[in-house]
This record gives structure tokens, C-alpha cells and sequence, in this order.
């Protein structure tokens, strides 16, 4: 459903598809590493994934988890590197 102006909402018919192709794995890796280069730079993209949800980082401000102790040196969360 979406808004409108007026208050009340209209309905959207949803369509339900196959998936594409697996949402993880090394196309995920290789999507996240393209999307951060073009993004940050390679340099700087690195850097800052090394930093995600480490100890002398920064946490995942979306993430609900617990921190694993000790955490490893790749820590993402179910929702991916965003």
C-alpha cells in the first residue's frame, strides 16, 4: 500500500518471482567490494569495511546482534555491508 495526499491508501497488486540468484556468497562479496570502490575509492573502501563492527571501529548502527567475542576480522550482519 502506499499514501496519498488525502490520507487513505491504495492498494498495489505484489507479484511473487523466483529469486535470481543467491542473496550471499562470492557475488555478494564481489557486488559489496564494487559498490564500496565506486563509492569510497578501493583505498579508503577497504579501510572502512576492515573498521565495520570492530572493536577500534565502528558498530552497524542498524544491527539488533550482540558483538561475538572475539570478533572476526570480516564481522557483517545478516543484512550485508550497507
Amino acid at each position: 500500500m502506499t499514501g496519498r495526499a488525502d490520507g487513505r491508501r491504495r492498494r498495489r497488486k505484489l507479484r511473487v518471482a523466483p529469486s535470481s540468484g543467491p542473496a550471499a556468497g562470492t557475488g555478494a562479496l564481489l557486488s559489496t567490494l564494487r559498490q564500496t570502490a565506486l563509492r569510497l575509492g578501493p583505498l579508503r573502501g577497504v579501510r572502512a569495511l576492515g573498521q565495520l563492527n570492530q572493536v577500534q571501529g565502528f558498530d552497524c548502527p542498524g544491527c539488533a546482534w550482540p558483538d561475538p567475542d572475539p570478533r572476526a576480522s570480516a564481522e557483517f550482519c545478516e543484512n550485508g555491508v550497507k
